[in-house]
């Protein structure tokens, strides 16, 4: 008889990044990432229904609404904040404790025109209980997350038109 080795599930997913080369400047695509009124094009309507605070973000600890697309409205925390270059935020229900989600977007100037763009979502501080928002976060893949990154692109082509 052979013995099979067991293996386990970690309690969280690892986290997910994608990145890919876009044809805008990276002042054009982070103004949009730090517009909530242009998350909903960037998401392509899968989680983010609507925006409720249209203000651009600012900084790190600036705070920003949204409705989501299951009927759930959060708020998001801003952790990282470098004009044209980095951009992150925690999203958490109204008046519960942060999510232990973050979402980081990263840009490196390719030239003039182009640049790296790379998302990473980051569910490693999810607390155990909270199997919903688990299983969600196994449940994202890199592939989504270029989507999201041609979205932005192409919301950045509409912008520039």
């Amino acid at each position: 008889m052979t013995e099979i080795e067991e293996t386990t599930k970690p309690a969280t997913p690892p986290p997910v990044s994608a990145e890919e080369t876009v044809a805008a400047p990276a002042a054009a695509l982070f103004a949009l990432l730090a517009d909530p009124a242009r998350h909903p094009e960037i998401d392509g309507g899968t989680n983010v229904a609507a925006p409720v605070d249209p203000a651009p973000i600012c900084g790190v600890g600036d705070r920003f609404r949204m409705d989501l697309a299951h009927g759930v409205r959060v708020e998001c925390v801003v952790h990282r904040f470098e004009r044209d270059r980095v951009i992150a935020w925690e999203p958490g229900r109204l008046g519960e404790a942060p999510s232990g989600q973050l979402w980081t977007w990263e840009l490196e100037p390719v030239s003039e025109e182009s640049t790296r763009v790379r998302v990473t979502y980051d569910g490693t501080r999810i607390a155990p209980d909270q199997e919903k928002r688990l299983a969600r976060a196994w449940a994202l893949i890199e592939e989504k997350l270029v989507g999201s990154i041609r979205r932005l692109g192409a919301a950045a082509d509409r912008t520039a038109r």
